[in-house]
């Protein structure tokens, strides 16, 4: 990460050095504040967030421009956050992530964007976890290019995905090979945007993990590597109501398909396409300024069903049903202007899950958790 900071100021002081007659826009952002989560009635430590964005744009001529990100979010409130094998942790996070980005404006309004990225993920569950040691860390590097012409966006991103303190303990003990770094993987996406009275968004992306094999119905694994499939559209929309509130709906639908199955060497249960699932997600927020006040209240409510994974009791003994979870989440923020450019937020959200799972021995499925925080918001 020491590389990427080095490499992004040596570019910024030498385009300016080189370029004097460029133009340098600074544009920052940053909210501190302080707050409680709590998590099926209980409260947990006090804690605090903090998120900084600094993005300064260069800009040669009216044709060319180059942005430099950096986006660092520390959140010391703990949040459930989703995984991939279908249940949620609880936990601390923090990131960052550099940008570098070059804007080139054609003719007839079109415009052509190349970026470079990379970002540090860092996750911690307990507090006697040192920062740097979780299991779910990661590093991931992007490459990008998009096209954009009359609000229609169309483009593509190449991630690679690293998890460092991620292995497969099977591969450690000796048993049938998974592979050790599964969760690594190369990501491919393509996208495609239009703005508009209803906003439209499709992203089709195909992953491929460089070192996770595909678990046979003998418990075997074969030399066969997992693939992901995942298809999403979003659809948004903005109202005007009693010409006062203004309010937004939005619809979001995602495929997942993957040719990785899991085998239960306990209950000796082989489940294949054990991560296909099908998520719909429903969302709605109201904004309305009176006098000096804004005030926002958000509600969502998502479906997920997986097509093949079948859900287990208390015990762990496998039943006919499929799994599903149902996320609801209610949010409300209060600003106000302190001065220019300095206001004050009060912000809280609380979310209930409901799973037919009831096997929570590793991961929660059905749970009820909140958080609060008061934030000092500044833009320069």
């Amino acid at each position: 990460m020491k590389i990427v900071v080095i490499f992004i100021v040596t570019v910024f002081c030498g385009i300016t050095k080189l370029i004097p007659k460029s133009i340098v826009k600074p544009i920052i952002m940053a909210d501190f504040g302080g707050g409680n989560s709590y998590y099926e009635g209980k409260s947990s430590s006090f804690g605090g967030n903090f998120v900084i964005d600094i993005a300064p744009v260069i800009i040669f001529n009216e044709r060319l421009a180059l942005l430099l990100y950096y986006k660092g979010n520390y959140q010391g409130i703990k949040s459930f956050t989703r995984l991939a094998e279908g249940g949620s942790l609880y936990q601390q996070t923090q990131n960052h992530l550099f940008l570098i980005k070059l804007l080139i404006k054609k003719q007839k309004g079109l415009k052509f964007k190349t970026k470079i990225g990379y970002k540090k993920e860092l996750v911690r569950e307990t507090k006697d976890e040192s920062w740097g040691d979780g299991l779910y860390d990661y590093d991931r590097y992007n490459l990008g290019i998009e096209w954009e012409k009359r609000k229609v966006r169309f483009g593509y991103n190449f991630y690679y995905y690293q998890f460092p303190n991620y292995w497969s303990l099977a591969s450690k003990i000796g048993l049938s090979q998974p592979g050790e770094d599964i969760y690594d993987h190369i990501s491919n996406e393509i996208f495609w945007s239009r703005d508009g009275r209803i906003n439209l968004e499709m992203y089709l992306v195909y992953k491929y993990f460089l070192d996770q094999y595909i678990v046979e119905e003998t418990a075997l694994y074969s030399n066969r590597k997992r693939w992901d499939i995942n298809f999403e559209i979003n659809l948004e929309r903005f109202y005007l109501i009693f010409k006062k509130i203004f309010m937004v709906a939005g619809l979001s639908l995602t495929y997942n398909h993957s040719n990785q199955n899991y085998f239960d060497v306990r209950e000796l249960m082989f489940i294949p396409n054990f991560y296909d699932y099908i998520d719909g997600k429903f969302s709605i927020s109201f904004n309305k300024k009176y006098k000096k006040f804004a005030f926002s209240f958000g509600y969502s409510f998502g479906y997920r069903k997986y097509i093949e994974r079948l859900i287990q009791d208390i015990k762990g003994e496998y039943k006919p049903e499929k799994l599903n979870q149902k996320i609801q989440i209610f949010s409300l923020s209060i600003v106000y202007p302190l001065r220019r450019n300095l206001e004050i937020e009060l912000q809280g959200n609380w979310q209930i899950a409901l799973s037919n799972m009831e096997y929570e021995e590793f991961y929660k499925y059905s749970y009820s958790a909140g958080n609060w925080l008061t934030s000092i918001n500044w833009r320069y």
